[in-house]
């Protein structure tokens, strides 16, 4: 069962305790100790308005501002490594934003979902696998799934985290997925096998913060709201927010477990565009390099050999077909790169556990639907 609390004075009980005893609690115990105290409210209170946002304040103002909204905790949890998009993120929503409390104790965890941090003002301390990173203003960092990790957040600093259903990927941010750039390559291969630890950064400078900074507090007003079109608004500002990134911050990306060298850009690129028909042997006659060093280059980088990421392509732009037209299964195969509907169909099924017959029944959305959330 879900609790509730304003943001003000969630952080001031950590605060207290903190300075009472000189011990610091991770985001569970603080939710547990707060539970124990009788400080959760068990509805969140009708009356408790999203106020509105003058778009001249700034970080420090906006945060002063958000002390006053109510957000979501879980004081029955057990105090785990490990969590899922079910505990975390609340039912009904496919992302959902929190500012990130100050003075916690640092406690590596997995869990199974994305999540992009954002430090908005001041720094913090990335804890990830066993290194660590100071993220400056205007540093983000999206994670991947079941990498180990943990901020630590001091003073005064700003830090926005927002978690992202690793099971609404294919569905609600099907165009991210389907989008030939290396945020897709990233959600594409981290999507398909999340054993391995990753991360994308990008760095925005100081002209580009204002607009990144409205798009952060509108998806954080829209996670304070509950009525029917806040989650649909909410993930439309998630789109927002990576197309900005690419646009504004793009040259920026680095990848903890790969970076991709300028040569391999090339290369990327190249399959990204003819994924329907290229091959080993035609990818190392464009670039005139051997088979095994393509394949060694595009292992390092991409974290897949070349038959998985042609694959992932292709199923990504299913996706993206089917949600989004009334193509035939044998359209959309020739489409793709299959020389038969039935070849498509069986690496549909491998991938996603049903046919695209299947699939387009069950995700097909009804006019009706379609126009109420327009």
């Amino acid at each position: 069962m879900k609790y509730y609390i304003t943001y003000g004075d969630y952080q001031n009980q950590i605060n207290e305790y903190y300075h009472r005893t000189g011990l610091r609690m991770t985001g569970q115990e603080a939710a547990n100790y707060l539970y124990i105290k009788g400080l959760l409210l068990s509805d969140c209170p009708k009356a408790a308005a999203v106020p509105g946002i003058d778009r001249q304040m700034d970080s420090r103002e906006f945060s002063s501002l958000v002390d006053a909204f109510y957000f979501p905790v879980h004081p029955h949890l057990p105090v785990s490594k490990k969590s899922t998009e079910d505990e975390m993120i609340p039912e009904g929503r496919d992302a959902f934003l929190i500012r990130h409390p100050r003075n916690t104790r640092v406690f590596l965890h997995q869990h199974d979902y994305y999540e992009l941090n954002y430090a908005a003002y001041g720094s913090c301390i990335l804890y990830f696998e066993d290194q660590m990173r100071t993220m400056h203003s205007g540093d983000l960092y999206l994670l991947s799934p079941g990498s180990r990790h943990d901020i630590q957040v001091e003073n005064d600093a700003v830090v926005y985290s927002i978690m992202i259903r690793k099971s609404s990927l294919p569905h609600v941010f099907s165009n991210i997925l389907s989008s030939k750039d290396l945020l897709a390559l990233f959600f594409n291969s981290t999507y398909q096998n999340s054993r391995y630890p990753d991360y994308l950064s990008f760095h925005v400078n100081e002209t580009e913060t204002k607009g990144l900074e409205q798009i952060f507090r509108n998806i954080l007003t829209e996670c304070c709201r509950s009525d029917v079109y806040s989650n649909f608004c909410c993930v439309n500002w998630v789109h927002l927010l990576f197309s900005h990134l690419l646009r504004s911050a793009g040259h920026t990306m680095r990848r903890y477990n790969a970076q991709v060298n300028p040569d391999f850009a090339h290369v990327l690129q190249y399959i990204q565009k003819n994924y329907q028909t290229v091959t080993l042997s035609s990818l190392s006659a464009a670039f005139h390099y051997s088979e095994p060093h393509l394949c060694t280059l595009i292992k390092q980088n991409c974290g897949q050999n070349f038959t998985e990421m042609v694959k992932q392509l292709r199923m990504t732009e299913a996706l993206k077909l089917l949600n989004g037209t009334d193509m035939k299964i044998n359209e959309i195969a020739d489409r793709i790169g299959y020389n038969s509907a039935d070849h498509f169909s069986r690496v549909f099924r491998q991938n996603f556990g049903l046919s695209p017959q299947e699939y387009k029944r069950t995700h097909q959305i009804p006019e009706t639907q379609m126009a109420a959330s327009m």
